[in-house]
């Protein structure tokens, strides 16, 4: 029992090192999580049936690898979502994670108040990591996990999450940002118990953002910002026509979208603006069908969870996935690190809480 008492204590150390290194370092993360791994195998490994429709997609991509010849290393990005099989295994207190992620999140954002170097070129947020969208999706997930424990179970997180949010601002992560607010606003209606109202406030805001966005600075790079992604949408599924069932290889669409960046067409070649296209076009139209599989199974086991144990934990993964499920429409965006770590990770960690009240 001694034993067993020692291991959930290391478990739980692990677990909060891991979220409080993320803000500042992916390969630092990397560490505490792979400790976590020998620990839970150790433990006893546990492994959820659904992340077998992860292991589907690496294989897909694996053979789309294969066979167009390519490099196999690519797929190493799936121990960025173990995160969430390893902290299942192990048994660990979310709110003592959250509440290390709160302090982690608001020290990042006390900090850009004095580094300039957590700034990009054009003034926007990027933190430790070497893009804004990168940062966008850590601070939109600690958002709506923030907001909605200030909500329903403690007004003190009231303070990380105004860090948060505001940092998220910070990133002119546009996408991130609207989509993020939606969620937001849901979580505040469901609050006061007015959610028939959403629908209808969330379909007003938009021809309001449209019209202050026309007629502001931001409007001629955001028109110019959307006709581009048209290009890329267009280009992918050129490269998709040629190669419908295994797409040109995980990982390699870039290969496809260089002589157009060289021609002037596109502004760069390292995606298409879009996770799904991407997906179609680097993986075929199995790892297509299967990244949508994913995305709609997650965002409706959550949403069910919710409604049968009425935890907060499945609240704040299901709109965690749909607001990422969004976002994947305008940004390449699910297979970047700090998405999977912080995702997954919290999907591990709450498994345990959730399973326990179903």
């Amino acid at each position: 029992m001694y034993s067993s008492m020692k291991r959930e204590r290391v478990a739980e150390i692990l677990a909060i090192l891991t979220i409080l290194i993320l803000p500042f370092s992916i390969t630092g993360t990397y560490i505490p999580l792979t400790l976590s791994f020998f620990l839970a195998i150790r433990k006893g490994f546990y492994f959820p049936k659904d992340f077998l429709l992860i292991i589907l997609l690496y294989l897909w991509r694996l053979f789309s690898l294969i066979f167009n010849g390519r490099e196999l290393f690519e797929i190493k990005d799936v121990y960025e979502k173990l995160g969430y099989p390893i902290f299942s295994s192990l048994r660990v207190s979310p709110y003592k994670v959250l509440a290390s992620f709160a302090f982690s999140v608001s020290v990042l954002v006390i900090l850009s108040f004095f580094v300039n170097g957590l700034y990009g070129d054009f003034g926007d947020f990027k933190g430790f990591y070497g893009h804004k969208h990168h940062a966008a999706s850590l601070f939109s997930f600690s958002s709506i996990a923030f907001f909605t424990i200030t909500l329903f179970k403690n007004p003190l997180f009231a303070f990380p999450f105004l860090f948060s949010f505001y940092a998220l601002l910070l990133t002119k992560a546009y996408v991130y940002i609207y989509f993020t607010s939606l969620a937001l606003l849901f979580l505040l209606l469901k609050r006061i118990n007015f959610l028939r109202g959403f629908l209808y406030i969330s379909l007003a805001t938009f021809p309001i953002i449209l019209t202050l966005y026309s007629h502001s600075a931001l409007s001629p790079k955001l028109i110019w910002s959307f006709s581009k992604r048209v290009e890329f949408w267009k280009i992918s599924l050129e490269v998709w026509k040629e190669n419908p069932i295994f797409g040109v290889g995980y990982r390699y669409i870039s290969d496809f979208l260089k002589p157009y960046f060289e021609k002037g067409i596109l502004d760069n070649y390292a995606h298409v603006h879009n996770s799904y296209l991407n997906a179609l076009a680097e993986t075929g139209i199995v790892g297509f069908l299967l990244i949508c599989v994913i995305t709609i199974f997650f965002s409706l086991k959550y949403i069910n969870l919710y409604r049968k144990s009425g935890s907060i934990f499945p609240l704040i993964l299901s709109l965690a996935w749909i607001v990422y499920s969004l976002v994947g429409f305008f940004e390449t965006n699910f297979d970047t690190a700090v998405l999977n770590l912080t995702l997954y990770f919290f999907m591990g960690v709450f498994e345990g809480e959730i399973k326990g009240r179903v």
